[in-house]
């Protein structure tokens, strides 16, 4: 609390009442009533309603349409002159670009729309919480601009996903974390959904409440839907999570969304703080290499039909077979389709492997 002495008059000044538990912010306010009516002082509250307002549901039980007026009732008679911050009057797209190029970050116009879309459905307005948000965003594309080499063709992609995603990190922790777990969210089907506790069969009994929405009509969306219904705050924002996602998934197509997520997640999980075991498995970066903590973290970059092979595999003799076979059929299509290089995957290296690619690099180039 401040206190300013001016003429014969007192000026109090309250704020971050809400940064406490919203029951004491309460009992804070029925305390100072008892003084409001001092002569010659003003008394100036700053206040987030929204959190503090929680504080009345010990009085009125969970705030509701119909007991609305009860909690502005209590404030009302607190407080005789009520005002807004005017958050939603400033021009956020400006404030952006202007920070952009203090930053160095080019941002082409179409791509403007997009990362204030990613500020509306993560972080919001609120100057306080952008202002972090940009200095995280600063400290994170300063490394990765460090670490590369020389500017990459996609660089502005992926500076936008690490922007995106670094907002989903700061409000949406948890969701974060499953990204960091397998970073392919259009796959989150119930296979998914079921390792990491989520009971999918409650999530489509809860979904059938809400009729045809195309937010929550593909099963990876249920399934982020489903993870969003354990957290209040998430509960809440689930729809602008879907959005966010959806909108990520429409700009980069489903041929670049994956590879552009794993190389942004490298530099967002810097500013990561989470003690969850399996999303400390993450990729971390060295040099100009990307190295995954663990088989699972890996395991989740395998293509899908390999993977569903080599889960049917009964032996290790087996599961190599099975990476051998792939490789090669891969390897073939790439050739028919006269595609200069060959992306493989491995989980060792077979002698049959060694002697095909040596055939292969002997009679052309396309290996």
């Amino acid at each position: 609390m401040i206190i300013i002495i001016l003429f014969s008059g007192l000026f109090f000044f309250v704020d971050d009442l809400d940064r406490i538990q919203p029951s004491d912010a309460v009992e804070v306010l029925e305390s100072l009533k008892n003084i409001f009516d001092m002569n010659h002082c003003i008394f100036i509250l700053a206040i987030d309603y929204e959190v503090v307002v929680k504080g009345l549901e010990g009085k009125f039980g969970p705030k509701t349409d119909a007991n609305e007026r009860e909690f502005r009732s209590f404030f009302d008679k607190i407080i005789q002159v009520p005002f807004s911050m005017p958050t939603g009057a400033y021009d956020i797209e400006k404030f952006l670009d202007e920070k952009f190029k203090e930053l160095g970050v080019s941002v082409d116009a179409e791509l403007s729309k997009l990362y204030l879309d990613v500020v509306k459905h993560s972080v919001g307005f609120n100057p306080r919480s952008l202002k972090r948000f940009l200095n995280s965003f600063s400290l994170l594309n300063t490394i990765k601009q460090m670490q590369a080499e020389d500017v990459q063709e996609n660089d502005q992609q992926v500076t936008l996903m690490l922007f995106a995603l670094l907002g989903i990190q700061i409000t949406y922790p948890k969701i974060f974390r499953l990204l960091v777990i397998n970073s392919d969210y259009k796959s989150w089907d119930i296979a998914f959904a079921t390792k990491m506790g989520l009971n999918f069969a409650q999530v489509t009994e809860q979904l059938q409440t809400y009729g045809e929405n195309e937010l929550i009509d593909e099963e990876w969306e249920q399934v982020a839907w489903g993870f969003c219904q354990n957290d209040t705050y998430l509960k809440s924002r689930a729809f602008n999570i879907l959005e966010l996602l959806n909108n990520l998934a429409v700009h980069f197509g489903d041929d670049q969304l994956v590879d552009l997520t794993n190389d942004a997640l490298v530099f967002a999980s810097i500013t990561s703080v989470d003690d969850h075991q399996e999303s400390r498995q993450a990729v971390r970066k060295v040099g100009n290499k990307t190295l995954f903590d663990g088989i699972d973290a890996k395991y989740t970059d395998i293509p899908k039909d390999l993977q569903n092979a080599m889960q049917a595999a009964t032996t290790e003799e087996a599961c190599e077979q099975v990476g051998t076979e792939w490789l090669i059929a891969q390897s073939r299509e790439l050739k028919a389709a006269c595609v200069p290089v060959l992306h493989y995957y491995t989980l060792g290296k077979p002698k049959v492997i060694n002697d095909y690619l040596r055939v292969e690099l002997a009679s052309n180039t396309h290996a």
